[in-house]
């Protein structure tokens, strides 16, 4: 994770329960790709964005699909397959060319936020760390794990 995500978590974290949240990471990649896998996008229901998992064209329609989890509280992954011409992706011209497969989590309490206070506190301390993401064949994480 790079000192980016730590500043977008640092403006998070103050706010964690005043919003709803998503955390989306990529999970998995086919081809070339503006991000790598493990890159990481926080949205909330005010519509602020932090981050970026693209070249800003994919993140008005992950917002989108944000919302979707924030109302749901229910993880969903997307894919985006720039090759496939009746695919988003290619419609909204992602112009890397990959394939790019999204989990996106809500963030809540009740899901002691995805461990996310956990990297934060690692990032500022600059300690080596693991954090999980358990993904299941439908699509549902059901857990994040923090490994110091």
């Amino acid at each position: 994770m790079s000192n980016q995500f730590s500043q977008h978590l640092k403006q998070w974290y103050p706010r964690r329960d005043e919003q709803k949240w998503v955390l989306v990471t990529i999970y998995k990649i086919d081809g070339p790709s503006y991000r790598s896998v493990g890159a990481m996008m926080l949205f909330n229901d005010m519509g602020e964005q932090f981050g970026l998992l693209s070249g800003g064209c994919l993140e008005a329609d992950i917002q989108i699909k944000a919302s979707q989890v924030m109302v749901s509280q229910t993880s969903m992954t997307v894919c985006y397959d720039a090759n496939d011409e009746d695919d988003m992706s290619f419609l909204l011209g992602i112009g890397c060319g990959g394939i790019i497969h999204l989990l996106l989590q809500p963030l809540g309490s009740h899901n002691n936020y995805l461990q996310l206070p956990a990297v934060l506190e690692a990032l500022e301390k600059r300690q080596s760390f693991i954090l999980l993401q358990k993904i299941t064949r439908d699509g549902e994480s059901s857990k994040a794990t923090f490994l110091a």
